[in-house]
């Protein structure tokens, strides 16, 4: 597992091949394109980057995730 935190991402939307992109940039100077999302999950991913921090990407297994919150924290 190589965890990264990630730093910013970019968003990107095609409305004519209905398919979306996110480019994340990591703090180790990488990038690194989850693509081909359907319009749920390129929600779900959206709302998760826009919302929590920190966010951590694993470079091998590919996951997104957040760290551990409070429960009814109030966001």
């Amino acid at each position: 597992m190589a965890l990264v935190q990630v730093n910013s991402y970019n968003v990107f939307w095609d409305i004519d091949g209905h398919f979306g992109n996110i480019q994340l940039n990591l703090a180790n100077s990488t990038s690194f394109a989850i693509s081909g999302q359907t319009p749920d999950e390129m929600h779900m991913l959206v709302d998760l980057l826009r919302n929590e921090r920190p966010i951590r990407f694993d470079t091998v297994t590919l996951p997104l995730s957040t760290a551990f919150e409070p429960v009814g924290e109030g966001e």
